[in-house]
C-alpha cells in the first residue's frame, strides 16, 4: 500500500516530499500528498523523514510508522 499522509499531523515542511526517492509526494494547494500512489514501492522514506510521525506505509497490511524521535533527534 503506498504511503499515507494524515493530515491533522502534517506540518506541511515537506521534508517527505523532498526525499522521496520516486518522486511521488508533493506539496498541492498548501497540502502535500501522495500524488501517485500506483508508483509507490513503500520504501519508507518519507516516514524516517517525517518528523511529526504523519507519514505511514502499510506492509504486508500493518502499517508502518516513525519511531519516536530520540532525544538527539528532537534537539536538533
Amino acid at each position: 500500500m503506498p504511503a499515507q499522509i494524515d493530515s491533522r499531523r502534517c506540518n506541511r515542511c515537506g521534508r517527505c516530499a523532498q526525499y522521496c526517492p520516486g518522486d511521488i509526494i508533493h506539496p498541492v494547494g498548501g497540502e502535500v500528498v501522495v500524488l501517485y500512489p500506483g508508483e509507490c514501492w513503500g520504501c519508507g522514506t518519507c516516514v524516517l523523514e517525517c518528523r511529526t510521525g504523519a507519514v505511514t506505509v502499510s506492509l504486508f497490511g500493518a502499517p508502518q510508522a516513525a519511531p519516536a524521535p530520540s532525544r538527539k533527534q528532537a534537539t536538533a
